[in-house]
């Protein structure tokens, strides 16, 4: 059953996926319809899960489900996780992709991981540097720290 991001619960566990690339406004909507239409079906071992989808920063898919309703399984993980890769043929996205991606100036840019350590040597991410950092996202209220410094991340060995 879909729920708004909005109302879930804020003990929801939550996946993010991060796209290796800006989504177009069009293509956040099409992934939010999709995905919760089929959210309205999704269930683990029978029983339906109490689900949602949100985009943010036109960047991340965030996947949402109230446990406290019914919890997920191993199976219905895997197949959330089949959605996003099949979205992600039809767009030609990596929604698996683990760059870093933070805040430079007024828009959001991205390193592949190998390189961040040049990316600080560079001057492109600094201390105060804003990073998105899926790593601290297990459930909806984590999401209060999604966007923290660099030097509060693995990335402040480098700093």
């Amino acid at each position: 059953m879909f729920i708004s991001f909005d109302k879930i619960n804020d003990n929801a566990r939550v996946w993010v996926y991060q796209a290796n690339r800006f989504l177009t406004e069009e293509e956040a909507k099409k992934i939010v319809l999709h995905l919760s239409e089929t959210m309205e079906s999704w269930a683990a071992h029978g029983a339906g899960l109490l689900a949602s989808v949100q985009v943010l920063e036109n960047r991340f898919v965030l996947i949402a489900t109230d446990e406290s309703h019914n919890i997920a399984s191993g199976c219905s993980i895997d197949t959330s996780v089949r959605w996003i890769q099949d979205l992600g043929k039809v767009l030609n996205v990596d929604f698996l992709d683990r760059s870093v991606i933070f805040k430079h100036a007024n828009f959001i840019d991205s390193v592949p991981a190998l390189q961040a350590k040049k990316a600080i040597s560079e001057g492109k991410i600094k201390k105060d540097t804003l990073i998105f950092d899926t790593t601290k996202i297990g459930y909806k209220k984590d999401l209060v720290n999604f966007e923290i410094r660099a030097s509060e991340t693995w990335l402040s060995k480098y700093l």
